[in-house]
């Protein structure tokens, strides 16, 4: 038997099955998580998150996110989690964004990674946060409800992390699967071979 929240007795049948519809919904839509945020819009308050906690039917993931605990774990699911984390502006990014865009040559790491603008202030030990002091609005992906860097920021922010030619690899891969031209990766190539980036010396060398 399911037992229900004290607190949700002291509110209409109809208004508390409507709330914990919209949260169930909003869930199914994200891969099996919510934010504190989210369950708030939908009509929930802080003492009914709290006891959803508490008694197990929701499992923190990350601070102030949760996931159902009927839902499987994936890695789309833990990606959706960290973009949830840094909202609004985060996006999944580095190698973990390589995933999505399927490149070659890349290596699946088990840290999520995550870039957010300059100034943030994000830390956990189960992502990798990185900051982008050039990030443009054409930096910005969606795989669904999941923001993820571009497909040439992606191949970019690579370039730090990998030999010559793996990086070349993905570059080549990028352009012949049509997922960014040559005019634009010539665009910010040109942009980052001044330095001041990671990784800005194989861009230049590109």
């Amino acid at each position: 038997m399911r037992l229900v929240a004290p607190e949700l007795f002291h509110m209409p049948m109809n208004d508390r099955g409507r709330h914990l519809r919209a949260i169930e919904v909003c869930a199914a839509e994200q891969f099996g998580v919510v934010s504190r945020h989210q369950a708030l819009a939908c009509g929930l308050t802080s003492a009914m998150w709290r006891r959803r906690v508490a008694d197990g039917e929701w499992l923190r993931v990350l601070p102030e996110v949760v996931r159902f605990a009927s839902a499987a774990q994936t890695f789309r699911q833990r990606a959706m989690s960290a973009v949830l984390w840094s909202a609004p502006d985060g996006m999944v990014s580095h190698r973990s964004a390589a995933r999505f865009w399927e490149y070659e040559s890349v290596a699946r790491g088990r840290s999520m990674h995550l870039t957010v603008p300059s100034g943030r202030s994000l830390r956990h030990s189960t992502v990798v946060v990185h900051h982008g002091g050039d990030l443009i609005p054409a930096d910005r992906s969606q795989f669904g409800p999941i923001a993820v860097t571009s497909a040439l920021r992606t191949a970019l922010d690579l370039a730090a992390d990998l030999e010559p030619l793996a990086f070349e690899i993905i570059i080549e891969d990028g352009l012949r699967r049509g997922l960014f031209s040559r005019r634009q990766l010539q665009w910010r190539l040109a942009a980052r071979s001044g330095g001041g980036f990671p990784g800005s010396g194989m861009c230049r060398d590109l």
